[in-house]
């Protein structure tokens, strides 16, 4: 019989937790959905010592809002979430561009390790100038 396993990392807003004074830890699939996220946004060269570990998003939302961009970006993502996210089994990434806003809707399904339940979590992105 398998069990359930918890997943925790440190939340990135740093907050303190109250009571301890400690950093508050987000859970499961927060966890992953914050790793996903922090994963799609890591430009190449940003890891100390892992020169391989990010992804070359930036440089897609400079091009132009077609088919062939977001075709490029939807793989983008699936590399690197299959590649450095282990707790995450994706099912589907969907990517809707907002041409008039200059940025992407990012809909990524997946269900944790040792779960069939689904979880979404959306992500906008857009160019900085």
């Amino acid at each position: 019989m398998s069990e359930k396993r918890e997943f925790s990392d440190i939340s990135l807003s740093f907050e303190a937790n109250p009571v301890t004074g400690d950093i508050v830890k987000v859970k499961d699939d927060i966890s992953v959905k914050q790793s996903i996220k922090t994963l799609i946004l890591t430009e190449y060269f940003e890891v100390p010592f892992q020169k391989n570990k990010g992804t070359k998003i930036r440089k897609i939302l400079f091009e132009l809002m077609d088919e062939e961009s977001t075709e490029l970006l939807r793989k983008e993502i699936i590399r690197i979430i299959q590649t450095y996210e282990p707790r995450a089994n994706l099912m589907d990434v969907i990517i809707e561009p907002v041409p008039d806003g200059n940025k992407y809707l990012i809909k990524i399904i997946f269900s944790m390790i040792n779960t069939l339940e689904p979880i979404e979590t959306e992500i906008f992105i857009t160019r900085v100038r």
